[in-house]
């Protein structure tokens, strides 16, 4: 045997002295994480979860921000289908306290009075607690209310109108022409003068009745049979309570008769 053959066997029976290790198995792909809490109800079917990172909560809490504008005395929702849990998620504070109500994903806020506020929402979901995200809004009086008869669908002035529309209608009823806010906001109608002109063909002096709540009175039905073609029939001074707490004067409203 040449010394070269002895020095491979030599290196051959060197490197069998050594353990061999077995090559590791490919790791498997993690399994993906499982959504907690659904945020909103849209075509990508988005979720909210507790492991969403802190940028991911702040995006879905400006994405359910609902409005801009905030009224006294009613329930304002300010976060639509945001369905983290408040107090274990994140917790929700207002300054000036004002009151606040879960309902379905989302929340709403009651306000006692006008001004600016501040809403401050905190994620709880880390282990040291700390403020999201701060939004500063002005909180305003509801707007003026408008009346119109009861059963008139539309929200235009009508300047013409018959003694039977008047007797079927039996009531003013109030509205507001904005159309966030809800329908009982515009509030609660509490007296009324009614005036008669007669046209100018006629001898009959003008009439007046001061009417109490929405209903027609007895006492204005009995000044309305009296109504003829081409009379004029005004409402006005009309009282009304807002849920705001305010007293207001809603716009007159003035008839012609045509029949």
């Amino acid at each position: 045997v040449c010394s070269s053959d002895l020095r491979n066997i030599e290196q051959q029976l060197l490197q069998d002295t050594f353990p061999k290790t077995p090559a590791p198995n490919p790791k498997p792909p993690a399994a993906p994480a499982t959504p907690k809490y659904p945020v909103q109800a849209d075509s990508t079917n988005d979720m909210a979860s507790n492991t969403d990172n802190f940028d991911e909560f702040i995006q879905r809490l400006i994405t359910s921000l609902h409005s801009e504008t905030f009224y006294v005395g009613i329930e304002n929702e300010v976060l639509h289908e945001f369905n983290y849990l408040m107090g274990i998620d994140f917790e929700f504070e207002i300054t000036p306290n004002a009151e606040v109500r879960p309902n379905k994903g989302s929340f709403y806020i009651k306000f006692p009075k006008t001004g600016l506020y501040t809403l401050r929402f905190t994620d709880k979901r880390k282990f040291k607690k700390k403020v999201s995200f701060e939004k500063k809004v002005q909180v305003q009086l509801i707007p003026p209310p408008q009346v119109k008869l009861s059963g008139d669908g539309s929200n235009s002035f009508k300047e013409f109108a018959s003694v039977k529309d008047l007797f079927s209608a039996n009531r003013l009823v109030t509205y507001l022409q904005i159309y966030d806010i809800p329908s009982y906001a515009s509030g609660r109608i509490n007296s009324y003068y009614v005036t008669r002109i007669p046209k100018e063909d006629e001898i009959m002096s003008t009439e007046r009745v001061l009417n109490y709540g929405d209903v027609f009175s007895a006492e204005l039905q009995k000044m309305l049979r009296k109504l003829r073609k081409g009379d004029l029939l005004m409402f006005d001074n009309i009282q009304v309570t807002m849920k705001d707490g305010t007293s207001r004067t809603a716009s007159p409203l003035t008839f012609k008769i045509i029949e």
